[in-house]
């Protein structure tokens, strides 16, 4: 629970796909491993700058009207294509969500799917035993 619209902002700022990728895995190690709060102006801009950013103007940037617009046009396409909370990645058709989800996403992402040979079928037909009317 905690805001990440600062942070969406940033990491939907024009830079080379390199560098927002670094800035996404620290943005995520910020938050998801050593507890930041990356709602803050400060917290975002001391992880920019250690990623050798200029992290205050980044931020500045962040808070311009086109960086709100990209970021509502970015959110459109994202809830397009399914994805309902963060941290969320789509790999081709495969959603991953979830903190806990990053480990089986790097597992599909070396071709080590657990669930790749899972026949579905049975699963799908599975009828629910009870209903509630209310």
């Amino acid at each position: 629970p905690f805001n990440p619209l600062l942070a969406r902002r940033l990491s939907s700022l024009p830079m080379g796909e390199g560098e927002k990728r670094r800035l996404v895995r620290a943005l995520f190690e910020a938050t998801w491993t050593r507890g930041l709060d990356i709602s803050s102006p400060e917290v975002v801009a001391g992880v920019a700058s250690d990623l050798g950013m200029d992290g205050e103007a980044r931020v500045a940037e962040a808070g311009s009207q086109a960086s709100k617009e990209r970021l509502r046009e970015q959110t459109a396409a994202a809830i397009e294509a399914g994805v309902f909370g963060v941290p969320s990645m789509v790999v081709g058709e495969e959603l991953f969500w979830g903190f806990d989800d990053l480990h089986h996403l790097e597992l599909y992402l070396r071709g080590e799917d657990p669930l790749g040979d899972v026949d579905w079928d049975p699963w799908l037909r599975v009828r629910p035993t009870a209903r509630r009317t209310r």
